[in-house]
């Protein structure tokens, strides 16, 4: 729609009445008559659309003024009927197409002009290029001699979870190195997991005070493994200070052969409820992320988890703690009951098998302990 009314008068066609004369003829026996009946015809006058002051006028009218934006005013960027011819031609692609804004001509293909075009093309052509035979080569397939041409950027951490995290570009699921003691000491046989990081609020007399709240979990994989919670201004101090602190709380959990937990269990914190299952050796770290970070710091290969009600990343790490320190080892079983520990395993075709006997003396009572 046009959008100022001097454009619409400017582009309406000029009416004009004008008087027809029409003449008819009746053939008589007798007579010849002619009648004349004027009447009023309209005949529009319409301007050159392909003119180019008319051209200019009809899109400064459409470009300009009000209208459009919801009453907000004129829009930014540009005077008043500005229009930059060069667009009609290439646009902001630059892109030629024949017989539109390029000569026609048989077999000319689409070309993109432009030097940030050029380079770009460039610089895939040398990317795609290898190396010649004889020439040296570090066993990554690119030409190290390539005139002009930058190594193409490579991803380190796409091959390394621990690295790359559980998903986007956060903290959650990545490694945060090796704790540190108060002397400055790096305890190089642990790792560190970031299971949670965020922004928390508090609101004092002086307005709210911003902090960073993060919760890791250090371990050895080998059966030693802790948590704890740092908070600071900022979110690499925080997740520093909760590396280093959860260094000096460690559990110690018992492993089944070294790669699963001894028995089914259940463990509870507040409203999270997880059930633990003992798995065959190969059958992996079927459970939540979080519950797999943590089995991962303390050398546990193969488990099967499910958690039921909340899942708070803080409960879910300490219910698992809570239900792996639990364990009851089969000695601590034989010991208990006074009775040898006889297990029965699938991949050993279901065979009695005693896996431990207790020390004091054994019972030779006729009851049996499950």
């Amino acid at each position: 729609m046009f959008r100022s009314f001097s454009a619409l008068r400017h582009f309406s066609s000029k009416i004009s009445a004008v008087s027809v004369t029409y003449c008819s003829f009746q053939a008589t026996k007798s007579l010849f008559s002619c009648t004349v009946q004027p009447k009023h015809v309209q005949i529009r006058h319409f301007s050159n659309p392909l003119a180019p002051t008319s051209y200019r006028d009809l899109v400064g009218a459409v470009t300009g003024g009000r209208g459009g934006r919801g009453g907000r005013g004129r829009r930014k960027g540009g005077k008043k009927g500005k229009f930059d011819q060069k667009l009609l031609s290439l646009g902001r692609a630059k892109i030629r197409f024949p017989g539109l804004n390029a000569p026609l001509t048989p077999g000319t293909p689409l070309s993109v002009a432009g030097a940030a075009a050029k380079r770009r093309t460039d610089r895939a052509a040398g990317s795609r290029k290898v190396a010649t035979e004889g020439d040296e080569d570090d066993g990554d397939g690119y030409d190290k001699e390539a005139a002009g041409q930058q190594r193409p950027r490579r991803n380190f951490l796409e091959g390394i979870p621990a690295m790359r995290g559980w998903s986007g570009k956060n903290w959650r699921g990545r490694s945060f190195g090796a704790p540190e003691t108060a002397e400055g000491n790096v305890l190089n046989d642990f790792d560190s997991r970031v299971i949670e990081l965020k922004r928390v609020a508090n609101q004092t007399s002086a307005g709210k005070k911003r902090t960073a709240w993060a919760l890791v979990v250090v371990g050895n994989k080998n059966g030693a493994a802790g948590f704890a919670v740092g908070k600071a201004q900022d979110t690499l101090p925080a997740m520093r200070k909760a590396r280093n602190k959860a260094a000096n709380f460690l559990h110690y959990v018992e492993r089944c052969d070294d790669h699963t937990i001894y028995h089914d269990l259940k463990t509870k914190a507040t409203k999270t409820n997880i059930i633990m299952h003992r798995a065959v050796e190969g059958t992996g770290l079927r459970c939540h992320r979080i519950i797999r970070a943590i089995c991962e710091m303390i050398g546990v290969k193969d488990i099967h988890c499910k958690i039921i009600g909340s899942v708070n990343p803080l409960n879910i790490v300490r219910a698992t703690f809570k239900g792996l320190g639990s364990q009851e080892t089969h000695q601590q079983m034989a010991d208990r009951t006074g009775r040898h520990v006889v297990e029965m395993r699938r991949e050993m075709g279901m065979r009695p098998v005693v896996v431990a006997s207790p020390k004091k003396e054994t019972r030779h009572d006729n009851s049996i302990s499950v």
